[in-house]
This record gives structure tokens, C-alpha cells and sequence, in this order.
């Protein structure tokens, strides 16, 4: 499984965590304060996907929004950032490319343009989010393409 979206997996075991304790200490303030235990447990109940689906989208907000967040949560396993294609056949350079690692959605967004020598477009990629695996050093990722043909 990607490692981004087993740190999404493991933000929402933190959050229906947090919020069956909020929940538990919300019941016990409501009974505390002469509410009747039926209301007391149906708000806390109430309570429950609120409050985790708050934090998820949270830690969700969190984690899109902070390259050295991702960074730190993902350690070897991130990869981000403009890399540099050089396609040859033998001493001869055919095209160059430039490929962009970005993040999307707790995923890898891989895409490019590739040009020939004279700096024209020869091709166009993008990936599909969940088709992108990564197992350092290679990356492996399904793409759509459009050629470019003067």
C-alpha cells in the first residue's frame, strides 16, 4: 500500500480515538449537569463522526498543505519535486525531459513534457494517482499521454 495513504489510514484511528474519548467525557459533563442520559447520549453519540471526521479532514488539510510535514512523515519514502530526463541513443541525445513529483490526495502525481533538441514539445504525460508505485530507487506509474508531431 502507498505509505501516504497508510498514514491517512492510521489519521483516522487517531481521530474515531480522539473522539470516543470526547465523546465519553462529553456524555459524563452532560449527565454532570442535570442532563437527562437519553440527550446526554444520543449528543454523544452526535458527537462521534463529527468530531473524527473534523480531525481527518484535518490531518488531511495538514498533511496536502506541508511539504516538510509529508517529508517527515514519509522519511525514504518521499518524492517530490522537477527531475531531468536525458533519453539517448548511444552518444546521441534524442529529446529532454522534464517530470514533476507532486503530491495529490495522499498520492504521487507524476507528469511532463518531453522536447527535442530544438525545444519543441514532443510529448505530454500524466499519471493516475493510485497507478504510481513507488519501491526506492525506481518509480513505476500508468500515464496518458498526447504525442506531438510537426
Amino acid at each position: 500500500m502507498n505509505p501516504a495513504k497508510k498514514l491517512s489510514n492510521v489519521f483516522r484511528v487517531i481521530g474515531i480515538t480522539v473522539a470516543g474519548a470526547a465523546s465519553s467525557g462529553l456524555k459524563d459533563a452532560l449527565s454532570s449537569a442535570s442532563v437527562s442520559s437519553r440527550v446526554a447520549a444520543a449528543l454523544s453519540i452526535l458527537a462521534i463522526p463529527i468530531i473524527s471526521e473534523g480531525l481527518s479532514s484535518g490531518f488531511k488539510w495538514l498533511f496536502e498543505h506541508s511539504r516538510p510535514l509529508r517529508r517527515l512523515l514519509l522519511g525514504g519514502k518521499f518524492v517530490e519535486g522537477t527531475w531531468i530526463e536525458i533519453v539517448k541513443k548511444g552518444n546521441e541525445i534524442l529529446s529532454i525531459g522534464i517530470i514533476w513529483f507532486e503530491n495529490e490526495e495522499y498520492g504521487i502525481k507524476v507528469h511532463g513534457f518531453n522536447y527535442d533538441l530544438d525545444g519543441n514539445i514532443n510529448f505530454h504525460f500524466e499519471s493516475k494517482r493510485d497507478l504510481v508505485q513507488i519501491e526506492w530507487p525506481s518509480v513505476q506509474y500508468a500515464y496518458t499521454g498526447s504525442l506531438h508531431v510537426r
